[in-house]
């Protein structure tokens, strides 16, 4: 038995079931207790992160490609067919629709930190920018314009040099942790970077890769965003110079649809074409490599993932319609395998229940 084996229904949970057809998006709320995911039947679903009950469907306008909680967790935000739609993460109900102005899909959707702005891409290459403030005596309901568009961002490049924007769709977009800078992501192989105080973009982050980019995010510091790319690789990008920090990974048989940091930002997590999650942590040199083994268990394509806000879980959203947490705990999945194996654990069950990059202990507390 290996550590896939062993995670793949952490503490007992079974996959997240119900959807009928592939999953695009997942996305914690920032309290931890509630999940999201999105799929191509038109629905996204809210689910009780703790005990994988399903707590709502919510019905959507096409394919649900992108969700997002607010800060606060009272709003997701979702993509559908030419609209982000505003929930009540409480009711489940629909708050407002907003429509982007065009028949293209809405493939990504971010609120910013502090919840005053939601951002949205779509598969025009288009990104718009949407006020969010709602009036404090006002109550949230399906009829009050909870939101109105306050710029339009055709994706242009570089400060020095404007572009017409992206060339295909936009696949992700992410708010740096201070607000300032927006980052979108395209299937032209762009990265564009918005600097939201001054309204005009601040730069480009061109992969060098074969295909288009397909995830990114910021590490809590701002300073570094990762790309996961259709060429299989994940890029660790410095954004105050504007190049990679090192090689590109070789990170999935097939594309890297999607990455995400820890909230420490001490590791980071992918999902690829290969259906596997693959942790990775920066060495002493801050240099990122793969942590171990992936976590095996989708039968498709993973193409979301995200870490719970205290990081001790991991979600991943997949093409084989389910959705599966994962304990991303390495002290769980060492008691979890003593507990199986009720015994202390050879040099070989330890590297691959725990991890060969873990020092092997040699007791598992038993005799104690």
């Amino acid at each position: 038995m290996i550590l896939w084996d062993l995670t793949a229904s952490p503490a007992g949970r079974a996959p997240l079931t119900g959807h009928e057809a592939e999953l695009w998006s997942v996305a914690f709320s920032p309290d931890g207790r509630l999940l999201a995911t999105g799929s191509d039947d038109g629905t996204a679903m809210l689910w009780d992160a703790e005990t994988g009950r399903r707590l709502g469907t919510l019905p959507g306008s096409g394919q649900v490609q992108a969700v997002a909680f607010s800060p606060d967790g009272r709003r997701l935000a979702t993509g559908g067919a030419g609209a982000v739609t505003i929930w009540d993460t409480a009711t489940s109900g629909e708050i407002v629709e907003l429509p982007t102005g065009a028949d293209a899909a809405v493939t990504a959707v971010a609120f910013s930190p502090d919840g005053r702005r939601l951002a949205s891409g779509s598969a025009d290459g288009t990104v718009l920018l949407w006020d969010m403030a709602l009036p404090r005596d006002t109550p949230a309901s399906r009829n009050t314009p909870a939101a109105s568009p306050v710029r339009e961002m055709p994706a242009a490049g570089p400060v020095s040099r404007p572009l017409p924007g992206h060339g295909a769709l936009v696949t992700r977009i992410a708010f740096s942790p201070d607000g300032r800078i927006l980052a979108s992501a395209g299937l032209d192989g762009t990265i564009l970077l918005w600097d939201l105080d001054a309204g005009r973009p601040a730069g480009e982050l061109r992969h060098t890769g074969s295909g288009g980019v397909q995830g990114i995010a910021f590490d809590p510091t701002g300073h570094t965003l990762a790309s996961s790319n259709e060429d299989g690789t994940i890029v660790v990008w410095d954004t105050d110079r504007r190049r990679p920090r090192q090689d590109s990974l070789a990170a999935h048989a097939g594309p890297a649809y999607t990455v995400a940091f820890s909230r420490d930002g001490r590791t980071l997590v992918s999902g690829g074409a290969d259906g596997f999650v693959v942790l990775w942590q920066a060495d002493a040199q801050g240099r990122w490599r793969r942590l171990d083994e992936p976590l095996r268990g989708h039968s498709g394509p993973v193409t979301g993932v995200a870490f719970s806000p205290d990081s001790r879980t991991l979600a991943s959203a997949s093409w084989d319609r389910t959705a599966r947490l994962w304990d991303a705990d390495p002290a769980s999945w060492r008691d979890r395998a003593c507990k199986i194996a009720n015994r202390d654990l050879s040099q070989l069950e330890w590297s691959q229940f725990v991890g060969r990059s873990r020092q092997y202990e040699a007791t598992c507390g038993f005799g104690r």
